[in-house]
């Protein structure tokens, strides 16, 4: 093998197996760990159910805020 060829060989190699690495570490690092999990989701649903139920059951504007859904309910049941 003439110098050159050694040369692009040895580069092509290591660019293979930086690049290999790199996919590895992208697919079983803590990268791959990005975002939220379902948990967290259930988490922020319930944290925001509690508030609606609270504002709903205590304060005078959760019964005003009751009685404007039964009535969009109602008027989409009857048709108008």
């Amino acid at each position: 093998m003439n110098q050159r060829m050694l040369k692009a060989t040895t580069a092509t190699q290591v660019h293979i197996g930086s690049w290999r690495d790199a996919c590895v570490q992208r697919m079983f690092g803590r990268e791959r760990s990005k975002g939220q999990t379902a948990v967290e989701y259930i988490g922020m649903i319930v944290v925001v159910v509690a508030i609606m139920a609270a504002i709903a059951g205590f304060t005078d504007i959760g019964t005003t805020i009751k009685t404007k859904i039964k009535e969009a309910i109602s008027s989409v049941k009857t048709g108008g």
